[in-house]
């Protein structure tokens, strides 16, 4: 309490808690316990446990005039610092602020929702573009039960397709490539899995069936034509 045991009565009536009255800030005395313990005040051993409130000091602060902590969101509140605690539960001008913030929160996420629903009506869209373009090209390729397509690449890799009947002969199919390749049709063979294809045979006899792929091998013909040509042109 501030004053030496000489000036007591009796010492040992009073509580070990008792014997220190001075008020010294909680923050500092706590970690003045820290170091050593004993009141900074008097030197009396004690413990962190054994602090205790100034009811004189806590009625003042209790009488305090102060204002709401959330006055910087609008609130004027005012009145005692015990009843700050009860006012900030129910403070209207908080729950106002956090209505708002949240409302603000729910708008960005239905713009984000809304720009998301775009992008994918813009993706359905072209989706449903390629598959028409696709169904196009699927009727533009279909052809009686009775003929198939056979494909064919030029010779700068280009794919071509020829509707054929399997139970036409080679030859027929040759004469199509010829004018397709613009190639005469001597100077070329029909090969269907690295072999050439007989003119006179049929196709369904040689294996071929829809969707089959055949190339073009150049003769023996064609590549002495393509010798001679150059020194054809550099006579004066």
């Amino acid at each position: 309490m501030g004053l030496p045991d000489a000036e007591l009565a009796d010492p040992t009536s009073i509580s070990g808690s008792l014997r220190c009255s001075g008020p010294v800030d909680r923050d500092c005395i706590e970690k003045a316990l820290e170091r050593r313990l004993r009141c900074p005040l008097c030197g009396l051993e004690m413990q962190p446990e054994q602090l205790m409130p100034s009811l004189i000091v806590q009625n003042l602060l209790d009488e305090l005039m102060v204002r709401c902590k959330h006055l910087a969101l609008g609130c004027i509140w005012q009145g005692c610092l015990q009843d700050r605690c009860e006012h900030e539960r129910g403070c209207l001008v908080l729950a106002n602020h956090a209505f708002l913030e949240e409302n603000q929160q729910l708008r960005a996420e239905n713009q984000r929702l809304k720009a998301e629903n775009q992008k994918l009506r813009e993706v359905n869209l072209e989706n449903q573009q390629d598959l028409s373009k696709i169904s196009t090209q699927l009727r533009q390729l279909q052809v009686p039960d009775n003929r198939v397509n056979i494909f064919c690449k030029n010779f700068s890799g280009r794919t071509y397709v020829f509707q054929v009947s399997l139970n036409e002969k080679v030859a027929e199919l040759k004469q199509c490539i010829s004018k397709k390749f613009d190639l005469e049709p001597e100077l070329f063979k029909v090969m269907y899995r690295l072999r050439p294809l007989p003119e006179n045979s049929v196709l369904k006899a040689q294996g071929l069936q829809s969707e089959s792929e055949v190339s073009v091998c150049i003769t023996s013909q064609m590549k002495t034509l393509a010798q001679l040509s150059p020194a054809k042109d550099k006579r004066p």
